[in-house]
């Protein structure tokens, strides 16, 4: 079902990290996947998952996607496409390799490998969205 925003325009917020291995951050009840727009409520809690950088501004440049299939809306194409990949699989069906992460490189090129451990999706968030840190409230004092 689409998400409904009391805005006239669309949210100016994006999910940027999620917890891994679940794939989503959850805001007042509600699932959100990565990359998702989210329309912040004004709750107490808010300045510090923008501070830390658990959802980020959305540019005004961005040229935003809606998914076809549940009409939830994007910051870009790539997160529609991992939101379809993740929650629309029927549309996904001869993506053969999902699961599979970068592994062993050699003079040939890197091999690809089924992540077992299950932390890949941690360890490619880090580098990808890396959470801000040095901006907890403990590091801003000192």
């Amino acid at each position: 079902m689409p998400r409904h925003y009391t805005r006239t325009s669309e949210p100016a917020h994006w999910v940027r990290w999620v917890i891994p291995g679940v794939g989503t951050m959850t805001y007042l009840g509600e699932d959100y996947d990565r990359g998702e727009l989210i329309e912040l409520q004004g709750h107490i809690g808010d300045e510090k998952l923008v501070r830390l950088g658990y959802i980020a501004t959305v540019d005004k440049n961005a040229h935003t996607c809606q998914c076809g299939e549940c009409g939830r809306l994007f910051v870009d194409e790539r997160f529609r496409d991992m939101h379809g990949r993740r929650r629309h699989p029927q549309r996904f069906q001869d993506d053969s390799v999902e699961g599979m992460v970068p592994g062993m490189e050699s003079h040939m090129g890197v091999a690809a490998i089924r992540d077992t451990l299950g932390d890949a999706e941690e360890r490619q968030l880090m580098q990808e969205a890396p959470l801000y840190l040095d901006k907890t409230k403990a590091t801003l004092e000192t």
